[in-house]
Formats: structure tokens, C-alpha cells, sequence
């Protein structure tokens, strides 16, 4: 903010933005709490198969993780799951993007950690979900 590194008085002030809730009826997260955004679309897929609301219960059975998650990354048309699997956690990662530049009005978003091995899948998608539905009338 203002030019700086925002820091906040314990360090997870703009740093931990994976555990703001985005889903209220959601899984419980590894810190404790329960939708965060790292537990709704995190780098492992395979909650998505689990508990309720899942997206297919037959995929789990038929593929380890790693496959699954080579699946998401190339998104097959023909693979239904492995794309509504993509398409939920780009959504879920796009929301929470526009939440935070609503609430903290930055000049830059920086973005780190696993879910970002396929940066390149991620960021153009939260790019135009920004553009379309961030409001900052001032820039993009």
C-alpha cells in the first residue's frame, strides 16, 4: 500500500489470501476454518471428488492424482469432469482475485504458491474475469 509491501501486526495481512472463505457451506481447510478458497480449488484436485457437492465419485476410482491432475491442466473437451473440476477452481481463484482488489484497491496483485505451476492457464483467465467484473472505474 502506498508504494510498499503491505504488513500487517502477525504477518498474514495480503499474504495468506487462500484462506479467505469463498464458499460457506464448504470443505474444512488445513488451517482450521471452513471454504477457503485453498480447500474449495487448491493445487490438489482430488477434494473436489469427495464429500458433498462432488463432481464425479466413479473419477476417483479410476485415476490417481497425478493423472487427474495432468487432466485439469490440459482440459480435454471430452473430459467432462477434468473441465468442470478446471472451471471450478478458476472461478473460485478469478472471485476471489476481484474480492481483494475491492478491498484493497492495488496497484499490482501478486500471486504464489503450488496452484501457480500452471500460471500460465491461471492468470489470463483471472486477467479477464478482473477486467469484466472488478470495479475500478479508475484503470484496469
Amino acid at each position: 500500500m502506498n508504494g510498499k509491501v503491505l504488513r500487517s501486526k502477525h504477518i498474514l495481512g495480503g499474504n495468506l489470501c487462500g484462506h479467505i472463505p469463498v464458499d460457506f457451506n464448504g470443505r474444512r481447510c488445513t488451517c482450521g476454518a471452513i471454504g477457503c478458497a485453498e480447500a474449495e480449488a487448491g493445487a490438489g484436485h482430488c477434494h473436489l471428488l469427495r464429500g458433498p457437492g462432488r463432481i464425479c465419485q466413479k473419477c476417483a476410482l479410476t485415476r490417481t492424482r497425478r493423472e487427474l491432475s495432468r487432466a485439469v491442466r490440459t482440459c480435454n473437451p471430452g473430459d467432462s469432469v477434468a473441465c468442470a473440476i478446471r472451471e471450478r477452481c478458476l472461478r473460485v481463484w478469478a472471485a476471489l482475485t476481484t474480492g481483494l482488489i475491492h478491498s484493497f484497491d492495488p496497484d499490482v496483485v501478486v500471486f504464489g504458491g503450488g496452484v501457480l505451476a500452471s500460471a500460465d492457464v491461471i492468470v489470463p483467465y483471472i486477467q479477464k474475469h478482473v477486467i469484466e467484473y472488478a470495479w475500478t472505474p479508475w484503470a484496469r
